[in-house]
């Protein structure tokens, strides 16, 4: 299988970017791509994405073979984002998601902690690989809340796990069969809380390229609005004939 892709990542309506995104094509079969969303204040945010994805590329050139090492990159980061907040208070506090895939002859293989997000979309469904690191997302699981209630929580955006944070983070691994005609999506709560998976899914229907795909997605997000910082990642797997 080929893969192809395009991606975005921009500040929106806040002052800084705290996104951070990387696409690594390690040969014409094999691919691997991250998004990061940071947190924490005071500007420290931007730092722990940016960490989270040089680690990555850190590992992609150092050692291509090994790089879909997933649970041990995510290990690493965590422990480069704690060794950083001491020095200084803009970063004793900051942390970040990260979701991330490698794809080649084997499938696909993924690591996720937080609440950015990894989707398949293909024909006329669509899949999420992840779950978020929320608590109203906990809430929903355990039945606490109903989905209505969810839908309309305050503090959407509490996680109760990142990468860098005090307590140790819940770290999500898994693998996928990928298809040809596969789209896998990869998104910070910028995008995917103001597209629906209906939105991610038509938009995989009508795109005959990842460029085409990203500005139908930017379409969509100017329509709704955007109201943070905003990143994305299409890819498309295509047959090798």
């Amino acid at each position: 299988m080929k893969f192809s892709y395009a991606s975005i990542c921009e500040a929106g309506p806040r002052p800084t970017n705290e996104d951070a995104v990387g696409v690594w094509v390690i040969s014409d079969t094999r691919l691997l791509a991250a998004v990061a969303d940071g947190l924490g204040g005071m500007g420290g945010g931007q730092f722990a994405s940016a960490i989270a994805i040089n680690v990555i590329a850190q590992s992609v050139y150092s050692s291509p073979n090994s790089c879909e090492d997933f649970l041990c990159l995510a290990e690493k980061i965590h422990g480069e984002i704690r060794k950083k907040q001491s020095d200084g208070a803009e970063f004793k506090a900051m942390a970040t998601t990260l979701s991330a895939v490698y794809l080649g002859p084997e499938g696909l293989r993924g690591v996720h902690c937080g609440d950015t997000r990894i989707m398949v979309a293909r024909g006329h469904g669509i899949k999420r690989l992840t779950r978020d690191h929320t608590d109203v997302a906990r809430f929903l699981e355990q039945g606490k809340i109903t989905k209505s209630e969810y839908h309309d929580y305050p503090r959407k955006n509490i996680l109760y796990s990142a990468l860098g944070g005090i307590k140790a983070p819940e770290i999500q691994t898994f693998e996928f069969k990928v298809e040809p005609g596969d789209w896998i999506l990869l998104t910070s709560d910028g995008v995917h809380g103001r597209v629906s998976m209906i939105e991610f899914r038509d938009i995989a229907k009508y795109s005959s390229n990842p460029e085409e795909y990203m500005g139908a997605l930017r379409k969509v997000l100017d329509k709704n609005g955007v109201t943070d910082n905003f990143s994305a990642i299409a890819i498309h797997v295509a047959s090798e004939h």
